[in-house]
């Protein structure tokens, strides 16, 4: 593991604001994966910022082109099979980048939840992760990096919610991270969001 950061810097010194860290893991040069970093998102009343990080590591010889964003719409019934919309980079960043966007575009409705396919054109896998359309993150936006690390116990504890059992026909008790508990007596998923 190799650990970098780059800074900025103009005619009066460097601007530590603008610093950048990374890790480059060696052992992954050339295995076409790319493992996403971070992922977190601040909520507006009806916007988005949504800023995400990737290591990259393309075969020798070439590079990921794009990554698509598609965010399918989850109910009670499950997972949509159709994407609702997909935000495209025409340009693959190994690092950070950040996006902006406006519910109204791409059809978001308040309280919804979303899972998110994260596809970079060239790379093996695909990453998935969840984005809610609610303000419940937004007090940890500063200070976790991934909203979908399952180790971090303050987004564990956020993200953990109770499913009324009456409704499901089939096991979702997991549906966030698999620590969730099913209780007839708990409201349902689309009211907690």
């Amino acid at each position: 593991m190799w650990k970098n950061h780059t800074t900025n810097n103009d005619n009066k010194g460097y601007l530590k604001d603008l610093m950048a860290e990374g890790n480059i893991d060696t052992s992954k040069l050339g295995t076409n994966v790319a493992d996403i970093t971070e992922w977190r998102f601040f909520n507006y009343t009806d916007s988005t910022r949504l800023i995400y990080s990737f290591e990259a590591y393309p075969k020798f010889g070439t590079k990921f082109e794009t990554l698509d964003l598609e965010f399918y719409k989850c109910s009670e019934t499950g997972v949509s099979e159709k994407a609702e919309f997909i935000i495209r980079e025409l340009e693959f960043r190994n690092g950070r980048s950040t996006v902006n966007f406006n519910w109204g575009e791409y059809n978001i409705k308040p309280r919804e939840l979303y899972l998110v396919k994260i596809k970079v054109a060239g790379a093996d896998d695909i990453v998935e992760r969840w984005f809610l359309s609610t303000e419940l993150m937004n007090d940890c936006f500063n200070t976790v990096n991934d909203f979908g690390d399952k180790t971090n116990t303050t987004v564990q504890d956020k993200l953990t919610v109770k499913l009324d059992s009456t409704n499901l026909t089939n096991d979702r008790s997991s549906i966030i991270y698999g620590t969730t508990s099913v209780s007839n007596s708990e409201n349902k998923i689309g009211q907690w969001i």
